[in-house]
């Protein structure tokens, strides 16, 4: 089967999942790649159609063992039997029933999971919780992974003569769920806004940059990470528990773990 076009479909906080799939896209040498940067509030409106020729890696962090809600509320997805690989990205911790939703949301759009992987990065809330990563080594790994895909796509004449893919995961899926807090500003915000505008599910106002909505807040820290006067954060009694949860969610996960793959 020849790939006319690579397509990234990624959501991505703070970074660590871009990398990811930008890595395994690197096996493709020759042909075109174009990303769609779901993270931006804005582009949520696109709707993405892809051809049978072409081949979507969709790339989603990991929130308590589900994709975030962006990707299971968009609408924006129309595949022709596309061939799709599906990434999810968590913090050395636990991907739960990630990937095979994943699998299930892109196959319910016309699309067919070729292969599937839940590769580990750096943790958003805890950064001891596979520190620094993806690094080096994960590069590799994650291209190597691409040269499969790209392998198994050339032994195949298309996606439908593809038997099912098999992916860690149960459905029903784990309760989706979320924490009790988000970020908020301290003395040292100067109101310039970025937080705001950046901020992918628009819950941050943009006159006093709270929270307006702590229930839809997914704390993806892309808020955090971009503040350029480091003035956003959980600050107080909230602090406190957001430091209880941390410690709880760390014990047993600092060793370095491997990339879970299914080809």
């Amino acid at each position: 089967m020849k790939i006319r076009r690579v397509n990234l479909v990624y959501f991505s906080g703070t970074g660590t999942t871009r990398t990811t799939v930008q890595n395994i896209a690197t096996a493709f040498d020759g042909i075109e790649v174009r990303e769609h940067d779901l993270t931006d509030y804005d582009n949520r409106e696109d709707v993405l159609v892809f051809d049978s020729d072409e081949l979507v890696i969709f790339g989603m962090p990991v929130y308590g063992g589900r994709v975030p809600m962006i990707f299971r509320e968009f609408k924006g997805l129309e595949g022709e039997m596309t061939p799709a690989v599906c990434v999810a990205v968590y913090g050395n911790r636990y991907y739960g029933d990630a990937v095979l939703e994943m699998k299930d949301i892109v196959e319910s759009c016309g699309m067919k999971a070729i292969a599937a992987g839940a590769f580990v990065a750096e943790h958003c809330l805890n950064a001891r919780m596979g520190e620094g990563r993806p690094d080096g080594e994960d590069a590799a790994v994650e291209r190597a992974f691409g040269l499969e895909v790209m392998h198994k796509l050339r032994d195949i004449k298309s996606a439908a003569d593809m038997q099912d893919l098999k992916v860690a995961g149960e459905f029903p899926y784990k309760k989706a769920g979320g924490l009790p807090i988000a970020p908020e500003p301290d003395e040292r915000c100067v109101r310039c806004g970025v937080c705001a505008r950046l901020c992918p599910v628009g819950v941050i106002d943009k006159v006093s940059f709270k929270v307006t909505d702590i229930d839809k807040c997914i704390f993806c820290q892309r808020c955090v990470r971009n503040c350029p006067e480091h003035a956003r954060g959980v600050w107080g009694e909230k602090k406190a528990v957001l430091d209880g949860i941390i410690e709880k969610i760390e014990q047993g996960h600092l060793d370095r773990k491997a990339h879970s793959l299914f080809l």
